[in-house]
């Protein structure tokens, strides 16, 4: 692998990547830095034309070759050179006689691969590829699935293309994963908040009838709307936790108590669930 080494001082400049079979560029592009050698990674697939030649260099015991046109530049300097270097020597596919595997004229960012840009310059050759390569990872896979059998290099199996072909789940593995799909799955080991609880509770159409001492309510709204002293989720509270003992705090922040129910439980007081 080429490694390349740029001034500190250069800001931008201009390269290319030579093939040392033909001594021509392939690629012009514009960076700084280490922009340059990233190029020499078979792995990206930024551009796949590229990326082919490198491939097919190296499996020659060959490398491409880093030249640079022009450093020391601003970023519309380079620019500006990148794309006249491009315009000279012309890309596959998009200018007469090209050579570079450039996707854009230079001057900006790759264009994105969109449908009007795959009828404006790849064609219908590149279109039949594209399918031939679909319809070949898709074969043999369900039409309910073919939205979901290709994702990257991986897709989902069949039969004995599976990689759990001919096993089985053990039964403790099998009673874990019952027990956890019982009930609402989503919520699965999760607290809802007491604020949360109240307002199912206060929303559920079952809830139960209440007892007061000024007498027995459908529902705590029906009690909230008749006194004004006190919410429907206040009340739901004293009634949830009838069986607690009223303390100072509570007699004094609770409109329904004094202090002289201190030490009294909200039930001995006649307010509960009926």
């Amino acid at each position: 692998m080429i490694k390349t080494k740029v001034i500190e001082n250069d800001k931008f400049y201009v390269y290319g990547l030579i093939n040392p079979i033909t001594c021509l560029p392939f690629y012009v592009g514009k960076g700084c830095g280490r922009r340059s050698s990233t190029h020499l990674n078979t792995n990206s697939k930024e551009n796949s034309f590229k990326t082919a030649i490198v491939k097919n260099l190296y499996s020659k015991d060959l490398e491409p070759t880093i030249v640079y046109y022009a450093k020391n530049l601003t970023n519309n300097e380079a620019l500006n050179f990148e794309k006249i270097i491009i315009s000279s020597y012309g890309r596959i596919r998009l200018d007469e006689n090209g050579i570079l595997t450039n996707r854009c004229e230079g001057g900006t960012q790759p264009p994105r691969i969109t449908r009007e840009y795959i009828n404006t310059y790849l064609g219908d050759e590149w279109k039949l590829k594209q399918s031939e390569k679909k319809s070949k990872r898709q074969k043999g896979v369900p039409k309910k699935y073919n939205c979901l059998a290709n994702f990257g290099e991986t897709h989902i199996r069949f039969g004995k293309d599976n990689g759990f072909y001919g096993k089985h789940h053990t039964g403790e593995f099998k009673e874990r994963q019952s027990k956890n799909k019982k009930g609402n799955t989503d919520r699965l080991g999760k607290k809802c908040s007491n604020k949360t609880k109240r307002l199912v509770s206060l929303n559920n159409p079952n809830r139960k009838t209440i007892v007061t001492p000024h007498g027995i309510y459908s529902s705590a709204e029906n009690f909230a709307n008749t006194h004004l002293n006190i919410s429907p989720e206040g009340l739901h509270n004293i009634l949830k936790n009838s069986d607690i003992i009223i303390t100072r705090m509570r007699a004094d922040r609770c409109n329904l108590f004094s202090r002289l129910d201190i030490g009294k439980t909200p039930r001995k007081l006649g307010w509960y669930y009926l």
